[in-house]
């Protein structure tokens, strides 16, 4: 009992909030790594870039081995793998278009072999010297776990340390030829690992192999500028994706097809060239060149948060366009994170001490703030919220809290039970118990009953005085306004409490106790509150002196009428008038009121209380029908008479209720 008590003092308070808030965060944090939760974050967060409209820089050029490309060389007896000398072409036009490096998604780890009109060593030097001539020419190499050893050559590519960590879990390479290796200007990674559910969302930045540093493949052309590039805690680099891949998505109109371009280098280099290779040179002028493979057969597809099949060569053009154009991504660090959380169980928590809410309104409400906060920071920096984490704690903080105060609010009703049944000690001794017997007289019997009425008073007055510190916030009343209950809305929570109350409580409402100023004045009456407790007790038993009217205010609010006698209590009240009483207080629910009267009570309370006609009904059980009125004003106060909108004047039709 003494915690229980403890807690019902402290549980209002914003430090136990916090505590509270501190907790759930937590755990909700806690929960929030589970794997489940991780791919649904995932999940969310693709969405952003599925509906991402920026474009990509305008300076990166696809030349693509596509299904067109191998048909045409197929066609000139060119099959695949192709030659390599073929390659001497395509890079003198690039080198005379003025193209600025060119990236190579493509793996020359063997030696080409000999045909039947060329040897292998003959093609792969035309390829060198291609290479060689044009310059700033970066081929791919493929990182592998099983050890293979590093060429000795292979540290004249290596960068120097960066500042943030590199992958180190590779033990070997497949590296290009020697020939070719040689002729290069640089050299990058060409690996992708996806995420745990197979979606490609961060690459590495840098790759460690023993005591050589290489840059990833779209990072080499650029990592000369030492330029800020975001990076997590890994040194992986979250990718910016502009959209779907293909030629009908980001990059479509970067997209150039290899057997165009070849078809026009060669005319060029056999000095046929026309207005339309002229036009092409121009627009690879200054470009940066990525050659790589998207037919089918070549399997060069990977997943990603955009599409299912994204050509390989797109995703170095994704991660070389976010270097260009700055395009990072941005994640919550993890003290704001919590921080975040902490806040959100606080506000659900304090809110719910505070308020009186309905569970659906402020879930619908907090989830749409929470998505379009979401998408205002994504638009604006590029800043991914953990969404699920957020819409997981707001869920765990309201139900807890909700549990928690759906114990304490039962705990109170307890308390008043108890507070029917418990006499007073002080009382009971000192009011003339025979000490010979044990018995109790009649003393004993009208002090304990003197006492439980104590009691009502002094709970009633306890939970008043506890809500009513609260009452007439704006929040509170756009709230029960949201919720649709228009004659409700200027409530106050004590009011609502009372009506949930038992018929205890309402008796002790009945004997006269004060009332908070702010619930006086016409506004009030305006909204068919229930009537301002101006009056005394006196006052108030005058108005109300008849039989018929005593029974009806009985009837209304389900009062139970103590007789107390020497030998037995008797609290019952019955007769045709109590139930026509028990009727009308069920039709309150329909007409939304709070307090309905009978015909017979108007005529004689009219000269005391305004009142105004709402309908005329037929209960159950009675055959004439009744006339209703609800009481809105004491005599004298004004009301808005225009409020008189359930009177159903003309339709002849008695409603059976």
């Amino acid at each position: 009992m003494r915690l229980t008590t403890f807690f019902g003092s402290i549980y209002r308070r914003w430090y136990f909030a916090l505590l509270i808030a501190c907790v759930l965060a937590g755990f909700s944090y806690a929960i929030y790594r589970l794997p489940l939760f991780q791919v649904l974050e995932r999940k969310v967060e693709d969405l952003h870039f599925i509906l991402n409209e920026t474009v990509p820089d305008s300076s990166i050029v696809l030349i693509a081995i596509d299904d067109n490309s191998l048909e045409f060389t197929r066609e000139n007896h060119l099959p695949w793998p192709w030659p390599r000398d073929i390659w001497y072409p395509i890079l003198t036009f690039l080198q005379q278009s003025g193209a600025k490096n060119i990236l190579f998604d493509l793996q020359f780890t063997d030696p080409d072999f000999d045909r039947a009109e060329t040897f292998a060593d003959e093609t792969d030097g035309m390829f060198a010297e291609a290479i060689r001539n044009k310059g700033d020419v970066i081929l791919g190499v493929q990182l592998v776990p099983e050890s293979t050893g590093v060429s000795p050559d292979i540290g004249t590519f290596c960068i120097a340390e960066p500042a943030i960590p590199a992958e180190s879990r590779y033990q070997g390479m497949l590296e290009p030829i020697e020939v070719l290796r040689k002729a290069a200007s640089k050299l990058g990674v060409i690996n992708v690992e996806p995420d745990d559910d197979g979606i490609i969302r961060r690459i590495p930045l840098y790759y460690r192999i023993e005591d050589v540093i290489l840059p990833q493949v779209a990072l080499a052309p650029v990592c000369e500028r030492n330029q800020a590039i975001h990076s997590n805690k890994e040194g992986k680099f979250r990718l910016y994706w502009y959209g779907s891949g293909g030629v009908d998505g980001a990059f479509g109109e970067q997209y150039i097809s290899m057997c165009y371009v070849l078809a026009l280098a060669r005319q060029h280099l056999y000095g046929e060239s026309s207005a339309e290779a002229q036009a092409l040179m121009k627009r690879l002028q200054g470009k940066y060149i990525i050659i790589g493979t998207t037919a089918g057969g070549l399997f060069d597809l990977k997943p990603t948060p955009t599409d299912r099949i994204f050509p390989g060569m797109e995703i170095w053009a994704t991660a070389l366009s976010n270097y260009l154009c700055g395009d990072n991504v941005y994640n919550l660090p993890i003290e704001l994170h919590l921080l975040v959380l902490v806040l959100i169980a606080f506000g659900v928590y304090f809110s719910f001490a505070r308020f009186e809410q309905s569970v659906i309104v402020p879930l619908l409400l907090s989830v749409t703030v929470i998505f379009i906060l979401s998408i205002v920071c994504w638009r604006t920096w590029s800043l991914l919220l953990p969404v699920i984490s957020i819409l997981n704690t707001f869920l765990i903080a309201y139900f807890v809290t909700a549990t928690m105060h759906y114990l304490h609010d039962r705990r109170q009703g307890k308390t008043s039970d108890s507070h029917r049944v418990q006499s007073l000690p002080e009382r009971g001794r000192g009011a003339g118990i025979d000490p010979r017997t044990g018995s109790s007289g009649n003393g004993w019997r009208r002090g304990r009953s003197d006492g439980v009425l104590l009691r009502y008073r002094q709970f009633h007055e306890n939970i008043r005085e506890s809500h009513t510190e609260r009452t007439g916030t704006l929040s509170e009343r756009l709230f029960r306004r949201l919720r649709g209950y228009p004659h409700e809305a200027g409530w106050t929570p004590g009011q609502i409490h009372r009506r949930r109350t038992d018929g205890a409580l309402r008796r002790a409402d009945l004997a006269g106790g004060p009332r908070d100023s702010r619930l006086q004045g016409s506004a009030r009456a305006q909204t068919a509150q229930p009537i301002p407790d101006r009056q005394s007790g006196r006052r108030r038993h005058a108005a109300f002196s008849s039989q018929h009217a005593h029974r009806d205010q009985l009837g209304k609010n389900r009062l139970r009428q103590y007789r107390l006698s020497v030998k037995r209590m008797d609290y019952t009240a019955i007769g045709d008038d109590v139930n026509l009483a028990a009727r009308l207080e069920a039709v309150n629910k329909i007409y939304l009121t709070s307090i309905l009267i009978s015909e017979s009570t108007y005529r004689l309370v009219e000269n005391v209380i305004q009142c105004r006609e709402l309908d005329t009904i037929r209960v159950k059980g009675k055959a004439k029908p009744t006339k209703i009125y609800e009481v809105v004003a004491p005599a004298g106060e004004p009301y808005d008479k225009k409020a008189d909108r359930f009177i159903r004047r003309g339709t002849g039709k008695i409603p059976c209720i």
